[in-house]
């Protein structure tokens, strides 16, 4: 039963990650500013969900056939995807949380963009896309274009106030990526608690088995 849990909390997980990955506006915006380290903890827990699929199965005959050497593999098999998933997830909230390396990577990005407006085609249509999505001004906000006597593009501001955006990209984009990625790293770590339990229970059926192949050898003595 907890094998179905896991196989079906793996596939979950395995489409979740993918979808985030092939989606434009999450890659447009990881490309544009060169945050690509983003991926990593993606591509750990898309590659970790895809072998709790595969150790489900494996789990699932280990189970049906008492066979103590493929219940041995299955107990290590669980420990092992506990501790890809752990660091999978860590990885991924890493660099995906306020105070990470990458918004110091997006504020560059986001300043050196902003040196090239309104002069640049490229910058602009850049800078237009990810202010625009996200809903922000500038790298750490506003005063960004400010102190460069730059003009406030109409990106920078609320639609139905027409105010400036208060926090710049670095934060707001921080919050879009943990955004995204929340539910991706909370139902690996829920993942992590099934492997412990899949592992215990793999490890009981083990000694059970041994202890009847015993009695079983004890009595045609």
């Amino acid at each position: 039963c907890l094998d179905i849990v896991t196989f079906g909390l793996g596939i979950t997980v395995l489409g979740l990650s993918v979808w985030l990955w092939v989606e434009d506006e999450f890659s447009d915006i990881i490309d544009y500013l060169n945050i690509s380290i983003v991926y990593l903890g993606l591509y750990i827990i898309m590659l970790k969900s895809l072998l709790v699929v595969l150790v489900s199965l494996f789990a699932c005959a280990a189970a049906l056939l008492e066979n103590v050497f493929f219940l041995l593999i299955n107990s290590i098999a669980q420990l092992v995807l506990f501790v890809v998933g752990l660091f999978g997830a860590a990885v991924l909230l890493t660099f995906t949380s306020v105070g990470s390396s990458i918004q110091s990577d997006i504020n560059n990005s986001m300043v050196n963009y902003i040196l090239w407006y309104p002069n640049s085609d490229w910058a602009n249509g850049r800078l237009s896309e990810i202010q625009e999505n996200v809903g922000c001004c500038g790298g750490s906000g506003p005063n960004d274009y400010v102190t460069r006597w730059k003009p406030l593009p109409t990106e920078c501001r609320d639609s139905v106030t027409g105010n400036a955006f208060f926090y710049g990209c670095m934060d707001e984009v921080t919050w879009y990526l943990e955004g995204r990625c929340y539910w991706i790293t909370g139902l690996t770590i829920l993942l992590c608690f099934f492997h412990v339990l899949n592992a215990v229970c793999s490890f009981i059926l083990l000694q059970a088995v041994r202890k009847e192949e015993e009695e079983s050898g004890g009595r045609y003595k």
